[in-house]
């Protein structure tokens, strides 16, 4: 029997990019294939009939902050891969295959180099690199992302959705988790679709700490999932509206891979990174002379700011309308 262990600890978007993997893997000969990842990955993976065995890696259930950054110390992620190799044929460590390789961290030198030292990585499609990384180079063009839901899933979001049947249902994404994934012009592009189309409603999606922005305001035709329904219900949501719009993340990477009208902010990243592959995609790339910078800050290090936030999250309103009106037909 022929056994593999994928390990990869990642973002929302990072999993979804890796997702198609396991299925790929039991199709190349592998009878058995188990991965280890992080709170977010097992979210995103949970469900697929492809994998035998997923589990949670240590640094993320650590109860101390410490102990959850010490596990994930390189050292320690490498020795705890050679322990795990003795029960598996083969172990793939995916760390790395995005960030790091493609999207240059502030603890890289590349991070500081002239832009064109990085514009080689604009060219480059996500599920590509990770078909790369994997061993499977013959596999580029032809992957998407693969989640999986079970029917009660389908069911609640199938009902919660059943009431909007006849309407534009608009799903925003009002903020991801990092500052070049704010979506700091949502209520000015909010207010302009409920006010251009009568059948408009407006779901507003957001980590918890995020339910201040979440819309409301702007009268009945807005709802809000934000506190209520958790990222795996969102990706499932991003499947049954009529658009999503919000910058580029994790949920606007589920969006795509659905195929849902989506209109993907991108930032640090360009349109080939996340949208090469994506049917009914309406994205735009930022207008700031730096995007996409193929960067991963966390200190924006070196980052024009306008109004307190990064330059590339600013964009012209009027063009995401034009998106809209291309999608509202």
């Amino acid at each position: 029997m022929k056994t593999i262990l994928l390990f990869r600890l990642g973002a929302y978007g990072d999993m979804i990019h890796m997702s198609f993997l396991p299925r790929l893997l039991k199709g190349k000969g592998y009878d058995k294939v188990d991965i280890e990842t992080g709170i977010k990955g097992f979210r995103v993976l949970h469900g697929n009939p492809f994998i035998d065995n997923l589990g949670i890696y240590l640094s993320e259930i650590g109860t101390r902050e410490c102990d959850r950054n010490t596990a994930k110390q390189p050292f320690n992620v490498t020795k705890h891969l050679e322990a795990m190799s003795y029960q598996y044929d083969e172990v793939m460590m995916l760390g790395g295959t995005i960030e790091t390789s493609i999207l240059k961290m502030e603890n890289q030198q590349e991070y500081y180099a002239h832009d064109d030292i990085r514009d080689k990585y604009r060219h480059i499609n996500y599920y590509d690199q990770m078909a790369i990384s994997a061993g499977f180079p013959e596999e580029v063009g032809k992957c998407k992302g693969e989640v999986y839901f079970a029917d009660e899933e389908h069911d609640a979001v199938e009902s919660y959705m059943d009431k909007y049947k006849d309407k534009f249902t608009v799903l925003i994404n009002v903020a991801g988790t990092s500052a070049h994934k704010q979506f700091v012009q949502a209520e000015e592009v909010a207010k302009k679709i409920l006010d251009k189309y009568e059948d408009a409603v407006i779901i507003t999606t957001g980590a918890p700490q995020y339910a201040d922005k979440n819309l409301k305001h702007l009268g009945d035709r807005v709802r809000t999932i934000i506190g209520h329904q958790p990222f795996r219900q969102a990706m499932l949501l991003a499947k049954h509206v009529n658009c999503v719009i919000g910058c580029e993340s994790g949920l606007m990477v589920a969006s795509n891979m659905w195929g849902t009208p989506t209109i993907q902010l991108m930032t640090a990243a360009s349109l080939v990174n996340h949208c090469k592959y994506a049917e009914n995609d309406y994205s735009l790339q930022s207008q700031a002379y730096c995007s996409p910078c193929c960067k991963g800050p966390y200190q924006y290090i070196g980052c024009p700011v306008k109004e307190g936030h990064p330059l590339c999250v600013f964009f012209d309103v009027n063009k995401i309308m034009e998106k809209v009106g291309e999608i509202h037909v």
